[in-house]
């Protein structure tokens, strides 16, 4: 007996753009001015069906009409449509006053009528002070300072249509085909709106070095997200449009002709960015929500933040855990964990809970550099991260497999848990093994013990080339170029977290890969469950043009 299936896709899409744009100038071409009028519509169409059949009569006979039972099925159509209309004026005075004005009209299918339709306009101001006829400052070649303040709409993460992802098909109950909600509706669900106000400056400095600094506030309303709701919906969770989100912080980059002659070249440059993140609001009476594991959203916290046990370390000695009238609650012995009691009541619980944060990096940046000597030429290109944090959930795993005799299906250990505590060993994080689950359970609760430090610097890029033109004996007739080269990518990595690739962070689309919704996508920065590194490679290769 075998099964048989079959299974169709199909996917349309289709999108519209048209534009009208007018230049004039005025004032004796003094006044630049440049209108732009557009609209776009977009539509996305999907239609998906299958069937799995079985106890077939023969080999021979596969079709489906031939099965003696269908055992599985679905079928939906999804569709989702965009259309916008947008306007932008720019105007540009002796190209000194630089102004932008715009706003645009979206409306999406993906919510009610009433809610669908999102207005974002913003403004941009700049001016080019190198060009005024009292700029005379001989080492700035360019110097403009700029301003903008404006709204965007976001719609990502709504499923297709807030009002008519309702019925699922799936797999069959007592030979008869299934259908069933989903997703609860929320005619109330509308556009997450953005707003951002921009400060800066881009100088050239002897025309070789350029130098632009941005300081930005920005802040998310009606941010989409999942709430939970009460048990007897049949669900978890609903997307609405609860909580705000501030962002803030300043962005400063730089690169430079450190030399600039015939056979030999040097450019470098670099940038650094600094962003302080913080939930004002979420939706919730708690004004918490969990995103898994040991995430969590929390206002006046970050976003990446973690819901831990503070580890004290490992005990050397008896301790005891008392209440407020001095009674012993607990006693741990030498050699398991202690955790800080944060209420001091004397006993460990989700209130003795500590919030840490940094599972997403405040500070960040790259750094490249670029040399050309007669036909060889090298780059090298790397970003940083600073601040960051991260859950080594995996090595928690991998060093705590419950107790003696019960390992984790990590199977395999790293190497530190032969550093566990003994009555010889006492300065060490690594508690006794037990063969009492109770104890080992207590000594593996989710806390800072796993919580590393991942700062890194990596290398992502090294390309070293060489131009075989520059080869004056060699002919090569109606080749324009000829380069050969050798790159490494993600050979070099520089940090201290211990575990693996401190570029990670885990999504859990389980939900959203599925119709059921009600958990929807779980995102977890900071947390490592052991996921595959970024790949390590080296290339050669020809670049050949005619």
């Amino acid at each position: 007996m075998f099964n048989n299936t079959y299974e169709t896709n199909n996917i349309r899409d289709y999108q519209i753009e048209n534009t009208i744009n007018y230049d004039k100038t005025l004032f004796e071409d003094k006044l630049k001015l440049n209108v732009l009028l557009g609209h776009s519509f977009q539509r996305w169409d999907y239609e998906d069906s299958y069937v799995q059949g079985e106890k077939f009569p023969s080999d021979d006979l596969r079709w489906l009409v031939s099965a003696g039972e269908i055992n599985k099925g679905r079928s939906y159509i999804k569709s989702m449509a965009l259309e916008s209309y947008f306007t932008r004026l720019q105007l540009n005075w002796g190209d000194k006053y630089h102004l932008m004005a715009s706003i645009r009209r979206d409306a999406s299918s993906k919510f009610n009528d009433k809610n669908r339709t999102g207005y974002f306009p913003a403004i941009s101001a700049g001016w080019t002070v190198s060009n005024e006829e009292f700029f005379n400052v001989s080492f700035v070649s360019d110097l403009k300072l700029r301003a903008s303040y404006g709204y965007t709409g976001n719609q990502s993460g709504v499923s297709y249509a807030s009002g008519q992802n309702l019925i699922g098909a799936g797999q069959n109950y007592d030979l008869q085909p299934g259908l069933a909600t989903t997703d609860i509706y929320n005619p109330d669900l509308t556009w997450e709106k953005g707003r951002s106000a921009n400060i800066g400056f881009d100088i050239n400095l002897f025309s070789r070095v350029n130098v632009s600094f941005d300081y930005y506030d920005k802040k998310t309303e009606s941010l989409l997200n999942r709430i939970n709701v009460p048990q007897e919906t049949g669900f978890k969770t609903m997307l609405a449009n609860v909580g705000n989100i501030s962002n803030k912080g300043f962005e400063i980059s730089f690169d430079a002709n450190i030399v600039d002659r015939r056979d030999f070249k040097w450019n470098a440059g670099a940038n650094f960015s600094y962003n302080k993140n913080k939930v004002l609001s979420i939706g919730t009476e708690a004004g918490r929500y969990s995103t898994g594991f040991v995430s969590i959203i929390q206002e006046g916290e970050s976003l990446g933040s973690f819901s831990l046990y503070e580890a004290k370390g490992v005990a050397k000695e008896k301790f005891e855990y008392k209440d407020k009238d001095g009674k012993v609650t607990k006693t741990v012995l030498p050699g398991d964990m202690i955790y800080v009691d944060q209420n001091q009541d004397g006993k460990i619980d989700d209130k003795d809970k500590k919030v840490f944060s940094g599972g997403i990096a405040p500070v960040y940046g790259g750094l490249f550099t670029r040399l050309n000597y007669k036909g060889f030429d090298l780059s090298i290109s790397g970003h940083y991260s600073i601040g960051k944090k991260i859950y080594a959930f995996y090595k928690k795993d991998a060093l705590n497999g419950g107790a003696v005799g019960a390992p984790s299906y990590s199977n395999n250990m790293y190497k530190e848990i032969l550093s566990y505590w003994t009555p010889e060993n006492t300065s060490t994080m690594i508690p006794r093994p037990h063969m009492a689950a109770e104890i080992s359970a207590w000594n593996t609760e989710h806390s800072s013990r796993f919580l590393e430090n991942a700062d890194y610097l990596r290398i992502s890029d090294i390309t070293l080339g060489y131009d075989l033109k520059s080869i004056k004996a060699l002919k090569f007739g109606f080749i324009n170029s000829l380069r050969v080269y050798v790159q490494a990518r993600n050979w070099f990595t520089f940090t201290k977290y211990s575990t693996g690739d401190p570029e990670t962070s885990y999504v859990d689309q389980s939900a959203e890969n599925s119709q059921d919704k009600s958990d929807g996508m779980k995102v977890q920065a900071g947390v490592d469950l052991g996921g595959i590194p970024n790949t390590k490679s080296f290339v050669v290769g020809l670049n050949i043009s005619f």
